[in-house]
């Protein structure tokens, strides 16, 4: 709700592309026009779709980063199985 109340004016509430871009087809078909597309000649529209495509890559790429390569994965524990087998025999 903060986000909305602070970026609204803006962004018309952006937080859900299908939210925010279906009524603005609504109301430029309505007899808006292409106002509806901008504010103050900012094209804010633009926000909710294209963040998406940016910011899912950019949130995997962080996760793999700083939490994937700290994880270890089930081949590095069979590796090391492997390696205690040779050694014991």
């Amino acid at each position: 709700m903060l986000i909305g109340m602070a970026w609204g004016m803006n962004s018309g509430y952006s937080l859900n592309p299908a939210r925010d871009f279906g009524p603005r087809i609504f109301t430029y078909f309505a007899g808006y026009g292409l106002k509806v597309f901008s504010y103050r000649n900012h094209k804010w529209f633009l926000v909710p779709l294209i963040s998406p495509f940016l910011g899912g890559p950019l949130g995997a790429w962080l996760y793999q980063f700083s939490v994937g390569f700290h994880i270890p994965s089930e081949l590095d524990e069979i590796e090391e199985e492997c390696k205690m087998l040779q050694k014991s025999n």
